[in-house]
């Protein structure tokens, strides 16, 4: 499984675990400018990781309100129900 959540958030899966990774840019060597995915979390479900993905999100925001960040977490919480809608996450 790879299927792209946001454009900085990327769940694979191995065996055991759904694994929540963020994409970063190599910086440096061989491959700089290369984007690579980078695992931050694992989570024993899809629900539990999609709730790891808003967790992060809400924990990065740069809002100075109340208002706004619920406003950021009702947005993104939309564009992961529309994955299901699409069938990205249903496949």
């Amino acid at each position: 499984m790879k299927v792209e959540i946001t454009d900085d958030y990327v769940l694979t899966s191995d065996a055991h675990n759904i694994i929540l990774n963020e994409k970063k840019m190599v910086q440096t060597g061989k491959n700089k400018g290369k984007v690579i995915l980078e695992p931050i979390a694992f989570y024993p479900s899809i629900v539990q990781a999609l709730e790891g993905v808003l967790r992060k999100k809400g924990l990065r925001s740069k809002a100075r309100t109340l208002k706004t960040l619920l406003r950021e977490h009702t947005e993104l919480l939309g564009h992961i129900r529309g994955l299901f809608d699409t069938g990205i996450l249903t496949k």
